[in-house]
């Protein structure tokens, strides 16, 4: 064969090779930007699903201590929307349609219930005794779930997972629900409307989107009057402080900073906003109640008002405090302030009052219009109640409700706030206290 045709031959031969290796590779780029999109889609559903499973864990944990019909109907439309979102968050799982069978019956019976009761509800009916057993019920299987979709999440996160592994782990997860028994409602089904629901959140600065009073009242400072004051505020020389750019808003401050620090003070009345070290804090050297005690100093010196301890938590070696501002006996949960404390020197971290500062006001005095007597009948049987004070609460009503504020003991020795308004003797609010090693928190 002569030269010049082999030379065609291989030509040929090595093209067509490359060409197959390029659609190999191609092929083989697009399987696995599939399996990464697969991946992706399945981590974010079962994300998904976890969120809304430990919602609707909480809202049933506190159902089992709603006593009154407008706390109770709030928590089923509480549960009507995350029992919505776990549904659509399980539909998107890549298992097949059998493989949690448990799982999608009992999300799906408990919209349905929810459903039920807030029907029942909106037409002056009250929980009957089956209707409270099938929330503990429901509450119990909730808890299982719960726990077993944090400890898959727990599992993906902390080591690398496939596509396989990830369906075989949900597999599992079916395997380990107890039986869930039917207590689907049909009557659940003949409603079609119901009731605009309220649910108020637990106590934060859900309401700093508005105008402050308390600012807006107050005389404007210039620049270098704000300087003095932050300097003043956190025993600094006023020179070691650098204007940066102003913040706008709802509340406008001056910004100031450090070598290691960022401090924010309102450009009218001058008052203390925010304060951040950026330092870091290795060591923790302090007791906690030195640290609440540094926190308590810190705070009297910016204000003279008094203020009530809440709750608290220590995170990344500092311990941070969050204070409501008392008055008369009563605590007032919209003006709060968190004040955290480096547990290796004791001296202040991070100071954050912007909820106090857009809340804050004078506001008329309250005379409850029914005694704590009577405002203790109205909290749940189930509840041991260990103390008692007055407290107005924030709403997302953007009203304020005078109520008494009772510490209770639960059936599983879990605290529990529970908030009956000291007017009309309703049930306002229930937090649930998460008490751990590192602080307080509620739900």
């Amino acid at each position: 064969m002569p030269t010049k045709r082999i030379i065609q031959i291989s030509s040929i031969a090595t093209a067509v090779i490359f060409i197959l290796s390029a659609l190999a590779w191609i092929g083989y780029a697009q399987a696995a930007s599939y399996r990464t999109d697969l991946e992706y889609t399945y981590r974010r559903a079962l994300n998904d699903l976890n969120t809304h499973v430990n919602d609707m864990n909480v809202t049933l944990a506190k159902a089992n201590y709603a006593n009154t019909a407008p706390q109770q109907n709030g928590m089923a439309g509480r549960l009507m929307k995350d029992a919505s979102g776990a549904k659509s968050a399980l539909a998107a799982l890549p298992v097949g349609n059998d493989s949690l069978n448990n799982v999608n019956k009992f999300i799906a019976q408990t919209g349905d219930f929810a459903s039920a009761l807030s029907s029942k509800l909106s037409v002056g009916e009250a929980l009957g005794e089956e209707d409270k057993t099938i929330l503990r019920q429901l509450s119990q299987y909730c808890n299982t779930l719960a726990g077993n979709l944090n400890e898959i999440q727990e599992q993906i996160a902390q080591q690398e997972v496939t596509i396989g592994q990830s369906e075989e782990l949900l597999r599992n997860l079916e395997s380990r629900q107890p039986p869930f028994e039917d207590y689907f409602l049909s009557t659940a089904e003949e409603f079609a409307n119901y009731p605009t629901l309220i649910y108020d959140g637990p106590f934060s600065d859900h309401m700093t989107q508005k105008t402050s009073q308390m600012v807006s009242a107050a005389q404007a400072v210039s620049p270098d009057e704000a300087r003095q004051m932050a300097a003043q505020y956190l025993y600094l020389d006023p020179a070691s402080l650098t204007q940066t750019d102003d913040t706008r808003g709802n509340l406008p401050v001056y910004n100031f900073v450090t070598d290691t620090a960022r401090i924010s003070v309102t450009q009218q009345g001058g008052y203390l906003s925010s304060f951040i070290s950026t330092r870091p804090i290795d060591v923790i050297a302090l007791q906690l109640d030195e640290a609440k005690q540094r926190a308590r100093q810190f705070l009297h010196h910016i204000h003279q008002a008094e203020f009530a301890e809440t709750y608290y938590v220590l995170y990344n070696n500092m311990c941070t405090i969050q204070y409501a501002y008392q008055k008369d006996g009563i605590v007032y949960y919209p003006d709060l302030i968190k004040v955290s404390v480096a547990m290796d020197t004791g001296e202040i971290a991070e100071y954050t009052a912007d909820v106090f500062l857009m809340n804050h006001k004078e506001r008329p005095a309250q005379t409850p219009a029914i005694d704590e007597a009577s405002a203790r009948q109205q909290v749940s049987e189930n509840l041991t109640i260990e103390s008692a004070r007055l407290a107005v609460i924030p709403t997302t009503r953007e009203e304020e409700p005078l109520c008494y504020e009772f510490l209770c003991r639960g059936q599983n020795d879990e605290q529990v706030l529970v908030y009956i308004n000291s007017e009309t003797g309703m049930e306002e609010q229930i937090l649930i206290l998460i008490e751990t090693d590192n602080g307080t928190l509620t739900q």
